[in-house]
């Protein structure tokens, strides 16, 4: 798979989850301004209204992070969860063994990226170094504590 650098990568859940989030944020900004509107109206001058103020700055806030949310939106790369895979994608489980232990893991986009719960991005030094390779490669993954030879031993949808 090819990547876009300008481009946002992100599984079709992902990409879910922004339109999710964009629309809670839509209500949040409207629910704003109509408390700065009712306020404004209420008060007639909104100098000394701590209220109105508030509703304002906190409509400017939400509107921020919709415009970032508009912007990874815009250039979402959807990736294919289902895909028959020989290679890692962004959207893959993989099972590695690293120091004889089999771990598993999911590499994700930056917006899936939830290392906690085993979902890497596949912009991480991690996700970097399996990308494109296939089962039985082995690759060198530097970590904080050294280099690790981590050996893939499967590959497979997420969605299975």
């Amino acid at each position: 798979m090819r990547i876009n650098t300008k481009s946002t990568v992100m599984t079709a859940q992902a990409r879910q989850r922004l339109l999710d989030q964009r629309a809670a944020l839509q209500q949040q900004i409207d629910d704003a301004n109509n408390i700065a509107n009712v306020e404004r109206c209420l008060h007639c001058g909104v100098t000394d209204n701590p209220t109105f103020h508030e509703a304002v700055r906190r409509a400017q806030m939400l509107h921020s992070r919709l415009v970032q949310i508009d912007s990874q939106l815009a250039r979402a790369e959807v990736v294919a969860d289902d895909a028959t895979l020989e290679e890692v994608v962004v959207g893959t489980r993989v099972t590695v063994e690293v120091d004889g232990e089999q771990e598993t893991y999911i590499i994700g986009s930056d917006v899936d990226s939830r290392p906690h719960d085993g979902i890497v991005s596949h912009t991480s030094p991690f996700g970097r170094a399996l990308i494109g390779q296939r089962t039985n490669a082995s690759v060198e993954v530097a970590a904080p504590g050294g280099t690790t030879t981590i050996r893939i031993l499967k590959i497979e949808p997420v969605l299975k």
